[in-house]
């Protein structure tokens, strides 16, 4: 998922939360805003009218269909797991997808699953009634809601909205031999502002999304995160813990210096 699709997503996410006046108005206004924001990403392309399906793929999904009916939805997940990599463009594989995993009682991927459906094929209503019921259930809405519940809420769509994006690109080129391998586990996200210092602990006021979602996946995957200046590297900071502030969107969060970062 790229960054400006991450936090066109996180700010359409909470100007929903904080302009609706009822929940069936911020889920219905929520799904349109992350729909036309995937929509509108490069790496989606095409649509599902350049598809070519062969009676194979139809029968597969088929068979998938009736694998779900009869609440063997671990079979069916398997079917379209394949259909869903080899056919992206395709939005009813999208769509049995979700629900076998809907079945399977795993939500989050289920919203994914309908997500990238209704980015193919905004019209299907049967999809949009799905993402809207799944969506009403998992996130909360009380039209008075405090900031941490704000966070969990754009936390919750642009991870679902990653895995959409996931779904509907799942061939990745292959990469240039020239230019090493990143490694996952190795990568440091970097917080661009001013070093911190050795043992000394520093508070910091984040207002940016790019950096709140930063620092929410640092928490949840315990991993640490770098500080330095633009020009310049400086030290590791430890996972940081995070308090809300209670007037307005900022963050405040302790961190505290760890160890040189070297660039390389």
């Amino acid at each position: 998922m790229t960054l400006t699709l991450e936090i066109s997503v996180a700010l359409a996410t909470e100007q929903r939360i904080r302009s609706s006046n009822s929940k069936e108005s911020f889920v219905s206004g929520v799904i349109d805003d992350v729909v036309k924001a995937i929509r509108q990403d490069p790496a989606v392309g095409g649509s599902a009218d350049d598809l070519e399906l062969t009676d194979g793929f139809r029968d597969r999904a088929a068979q998938a269909r009736a694998l779900s009916v009869d609440g063997k939805h671990a079979e069916a997940l398997e079917i379209l797991k394949t259909l869903v990599t080899e056919k992206p463009k395709w939005p009813e594989a999208h769509e049995l997808k979700g629900r076998a995993l809907e079945g399977l009682g795993q939500q989050n991927d289920a919203t994914s699953a309908y997500l990238a459906s209704l980015v193919l094929d905004v019209e299907n209503a049967g999809t949009r009634q799905q993402l809207n019921k799944i969506l009403s259930a998992m996130l909360p809405f009380s039209g008075t809601e405090q900031e941490m519940e704000i966070s969990f809420t754009v936390t919750r769509m642009v991870d679902v909205s990653r895995q959409a994006l996931k779904d509907l690109v799942p061939r990745i080129p292959a990469p240039d031999p020239d230019i090493p391998e990143s490694n996952p586990e190795d990568d440091i996200p970097v917080y661009v502002l001013s070093p911190a210092f050795p043992n000394v602990t520093q508070p910091l006021h984040m207002y940016e999304q790019r950096y709140q979602l930063m620092v929410r996946r640092c928490m949840d995957s315990t991993k640490e995160f770098g500080m330095c200046e633009a020009s310049t590297s400086g030290p590791w900071v430890l996972p940081p813990s995070i308090l809300p502030h209670t007037m307005s969107s900022l963050y405040i969060v302790y961190v505290e210096g760890l160890q040189h970062m070297e660039q390389q």
